[in-house]
This record gives C-alpha cells, structure tokens and sequence, in this order.
C-alpha cells in the first residue's frame, strides 16, 4: 500500500493546488495515537478529580451522612459525564486550534484542509467531526475504513459530507496567520488608489493564494506568487522592496482590500 499520492485541485481563480494526500496507514497510526492522548488524559483528570473530591470530604468527615454521600455519589456521576463529552469533543478542539491537526496528526505531519487546499472553516471542522458517528459504525471505524479505502482521496464519509481532505503536512511550522505584517511597505495614502485597481473577482484571488499558501507545491506557489506580484505593479505601479517577501507584499495589499 502507497503511504501518499499526489492530487491537484483548483480554485475559483484556476489556481492549481498539488497536495499529497495523507494515506489510510498514517491516518490509523495518528488515530492510535490520539487514542492513547485522549485515554491518559481521561485518566489523569479523573484520577486529580478524585483526589480533589477526596480531600474536600476528609475535610467535612464529621458532617457525612446519607444525604451527602449521595450528593457525592451525583457529583462523580457528572464528573465522569463531562469527562466522556470532552474525550468525544477532543479531536473537534484541536482541529479549531491547530487549523486542522491533532496531536496525533502533528506528529504524522497530517492536516485537514478544504478541497481547494484552503484552511478548513470552523463549520467544515464541525460537520467532519459530527459525521464521525457515523464513521465509527458499526464498531471501530468501520464504515469510515470502507468509504477511505474506496475512494483516491481516502476521504471518510466525514470529509465527504464537510469537503475536507487529510493532506501530509510537510512544513516544520505553520505560522498562526497568512496575513502577516509588512513594515517596509509604506502604502499610506495610496489606499482608495489601490482598491480602485482590482475589481472583486481579482481581490478574491488573494485570499485564495493566502489561505492556500501553507499547502501549495513550491513551484506552484513561486509561480503564483509571481503572476499576482506582476499584477499588482502594473496595476498600481507599486513595486516590491527586495527586502520584503512576496508573501508580505501581497499580504500587505489585501490588508487594503
């Protein structure tokens, strides 16, 4: 079996978007590690519950009877419950977090992203974690194993329903932003001029290339970067400081926007 494959997408602006996907052994193998994450801190936290609970009672000894052991027993019950719905909730906070990974998928060096290469919303993180009941059917994953296993994308019926992808993520660090400051570039009175330029469909194309960036082929984002560059000075006449990165300048500009 491939660990990965290559796929292009393409966005709106016909932007192509070569991303290699994350294979179905790397997936299981972030999976069993998020397991074990989640099952140590499920009981870690249920152990320093205890205790705290513990100490609280070895407290008010004289002041136990029926009525507060079965309070006490009550307020385990829902310790316990809470415990379950943040296990449950584990891989949706992460995926907000971490734009798409998970302990387990940052140390295989997998993401999800949308299937135009674009960071996934909150709503398409949502949707792919609520589907994951169904994946689990009838035990253990067993539909959402069929469904990667039968198509290119190895998507789960999750990432079906949300149009998300796991993807391999090769990139040491994924900056918190794509829209990153520029103090070189001074465009101070140039604003109303700069707007002007682009009409919508075209200002659309930079939020493509900046949600998109972290996952672009390196020829493909070089490639990009210069077509959008190239626009940009001849549309406005704005050249950009070689001590700025193309990243930065463009950045710079749709800050405008």
């Amino acid at each position: 079996m491939e660990l990965s494959n290559l796929s292009d997408y393409q966005t709106s602006e016909k932007i192509t978007v070569k991303m290699e996907i994350g294979s179905i052994v790397l997936r299981i193998v972030a999976a069993v590690i998020d397991f074990v994450v989640q099952s140590a801190a499920f009981i870690l936290m249920y152990i320093l519950f205890i205790v705290v609970i513990f100490g609280v009672i070895s407290n008010a000894a004289s002041d136990w009877d029926s009525g507060f052991s079965e309070v006490f027993f009550w307020v385990i019950g829902v310790i316990f419950l809470l415990l379950v719905l943040f296990i449950l909730a584990y891989q949706l906070i992460f995926e907000l977090i971490w734009k798409g990974q998970t302990i387990g998928k940052r140390v295989m060096k997998l993401r999800v992203v949308n299937d135009d290469g674009s960071s996934p919303t909150p709503l398409s993180i949502v949707l792919r974690n609520l589907f994951r009941i169904v994946d689990l059917l009838p035990v253990s994953y067993i539909v959402g194993f069929i469904t990667m296993a039968i198509n290119k994308q190895n998507k789960r019926v999750g990432d079906l329903v949300s149009g998300t992808i796991v993807i391999r993520d090769t990139m040491d660090k994924l900056p918190d932003s794509p829209v990153l400051s520029a103090p070189l570039i001074d465009l101070a009175g140039k604003e109303e001029m700069i707007r002007d330029a682009f009409p919508d469909k075209e200002k659309e194309l930079f939020n493509e290339y900046l949600a998109a960036v972290f996952t672009l082929d390196k020829a493909v984002r070089l490639s990009v970067e210069s077509k959008i560059i190239n626009l940009i000075e001849n549309r406005t006449g704005i050249a950009k400081p070689s001590k700025v990165t193309n990243m930065e300048f463009i950045s710079a500009i749709n800050k405008i926007f």
